[in-house]
């Protein structure tokens, strides 16, 4: 099997690698991946739609209520459910990433995560690596420059200074995310994102 970085660029797909089967895989779009990843921020916001109406059903119903027990039994219900919701939508998830290289939305996407040499990423690539090591090291990251920035500039009484700083850590937080962006359009580096780098993955058409 050819390594997909040794393969012909056309002027008509990104890539193309030929599989044991014959069939070849051509590299999924910008588009495609960008839709995808909202449509899974999408299920997971209207995922809360429920819950949210559900808390605020059950604050309401306690609001005159002088029992605390009473509404704080009711937000830890509500936390509960959508610790469940989540939970579910999770596993299935990891599962579909597992078995078939896709989450909701790139499975709708039509659009997979292989190997570099084109084989099933599997667990190991496409959920240990792209995703909770992935943003593990983002968090590590992030954690360590909220640090630096509290020794620099300290524990200060001014708001407007500290608002300062938590709006540039704010900032810096996202640069992994525009970064992952911009990479999705270079077809010179065949669309891998820090994540695929990562895992040593790619973003393929079904």
């Amino acid at each position: 099997m050819d390594d997909l970085n040794s393969v012909y660029h056309s002027t008509q797909v990104a890539m193309a690698a030929t599989e044991d089967d014959g069939d070849e895989l051509e590299l999924a779009s910008a588009v495609q991946r960008i839709v995808a990843w909202i449509i899974n921020r999408v299920i997971e916001i209207a995922m809360l739609i429920p819950v949210i109406g559900v808390i605020v059903a059950l604050l309401w119903q306690a609001q005159g209520s002088k029992d605390a027990d009473l509404l704080m039994t009711s937000m830890m219900g509500s936390l509960g459910l959508v610790g469940l919701l989540y939970l579910v939508y999770s596993g299935v998830q990891v599962y579909l990433m597992s078995k078939y290289g896709q989450s909701i939305g790139k499975r709708i996407m039509k659009i997979r995560v292989v190997t570099e040499d084109g084989d099933k990423a599997g667990f190991v690539r496409n959920v240990l690596l792209r995703e909770l090591a992935y943003g593990a090291i983002c968090m590590v990251i992030m954690l360590g420059i909220g640090f630096l920035a509290e020794l620099v500039f300290g524990t200060s009484d001014n708001v407007m200074a500290t608002m300062a700083v938590n709006g540039m850590v704010e900032f810096i937080s996202y640069i992994p995310t525009i970064v992952c962006l911009v990479m999705l359009f270079l077809e010179s580096r065949n669309r891998q994102t820090l994540q695929d780098l990562l895992a040593k993955t790619y973003v393929v058409q079904v």
